[in-house]
């Protein structure tokens, strides 16, 4: 591994400056945890106990597992590491290449010569996105310099929400089988549908007739939602014969109403048939949603640090 201390001696370093001593603590092609990297980072950039136990604002985190934690995403961003299950990680043919290149450090500017990164990097938002610098991308900041400072808090914000989304998604995909199913209850649940004298069932599994779980709408029990959630890849959209399968087991059930609940997204064809339905209510929530939802109800969420930005009260002054 290189020997690069010197460049952080007496503080912590930076996030992007542990993605490439990072990148080679992994590069045996072993399958690696997120906290024995941690572990093994603090050692090598000579932390002091101190700074290994310097927590955030928040209270629930270290300040370097955190640095350490965004290192990784942005290395799997660039397709450098890849996910092999609930946080388990190693490194890809496409990581042993760069550092093949011997790379002084990876910076965000090594990182955008990947596409996918470069997606991550520009992906659409109703502002610009924050650029991510390193001390030597100072060639982007004159592009920052109309923005107010309430521009870049929003935007740091919807880039943090953005990020958030997706690892969501991610540790969801990566976790044992039934916990997809559990999740959504619990959403259901975080959502205001049942309660403690009527909670959400669990009831998929062999013989579970293309049900996988049910709640009441009402606290009272009156009207029962069926519930179907497919924990799929992205790259594999609930089709129209998977919404009419569900379709038939409401019927099977006598159901009138019904949620469809997936990782993935819908066909257009799924969407049209669900819209068209004449004798029950389906709702379709693909992943993009579920996580929207997830985040807006605090499943699988915890408060980092919340800020509040105020304002001069011009009345008081009469202005």
């Amino acid at each position: 591994m290189m020997n690069n201390q010197t460049l952080w001696r007496g503080r912590i370093p930076t996030y992007d400056e542990l993605m490439l001593p990072l990148l080679q603590l992994v590069s045996d092609g072993n399958v690696y945890q997120l906290g024995q990297i941690v572990s093994a980072l603090a050692d090598y950039v000579n932390l002091t106990t101190e700074q290994r136990d310097e927590l955030l604002p928040s209270g629930k985190r270290t300040r370097f597992a955190d640095r350490v934690s965004w290192a990784k995403t942005h290395l799997q961003k660039a397709l450098l590491i890849e996910s092999v299950g609930w946080g388990k990680f190693r490194i890809t043919a496409r990581g042993i290449w760069l550092l093949s290149q011997k790379p002084v450090q990876i910076t965000h500017k090594v990182l955008m010569q990947f596409p996918e990164y470069a997606q991550f990097a520009t992906r659409k938002s109703d502002m610009p996105i924050l650029p991510m610098l390193s001390a030597d991308d100072d060639y982007e900041l004159p592009l920052m310099a109309h923005l107010t400072p309430q521009d870049l808090i929003e935007m740091a914000y919807q880039n943090l929400m953005s990020d958030l989304a997706e690892e969501l998604l991610e540790m969801i995909l990566s976790a044992p089988p039934h916990f997809f199913e559990r999740l959504v209850l619990e959403l259901l649940m975080a959502m205001g549908y049942g309660d403690p004298s009527t909670p959400a069932k669990a009831v998929g599994g062999v013989g579970d007739a293309g049900i996988d779980g049910y709640i009441y709408q009402d606290k009272l029990g009156l009207e029962v939602v069926y519930i179907q959630a497919k924990r799929w890849s992205p790259d594999k959209p609930v089709g129209r014969p998977d919404i009419q399968a569900f379709v038939g087991s409401l019927l099977g059930v006598g159901g009138k109403k019904g949620v469809f609940i997936t990782t993935s997204r819908f066909s257009q064809s799924a969407m049209t048939y669900a819209d068209e339905l004449q004798h029950l209510k389906l709702v379709l929530i693909d992943g993009s949603r579920l996580t929207q939802l997830m985040i807006e109800h605090n499943v699988g969420v915890v408060i980092e640090k919340q800020y509040t930005i105020k304002m001069v009260n011009r009345e008081k002054f009469g202005i």
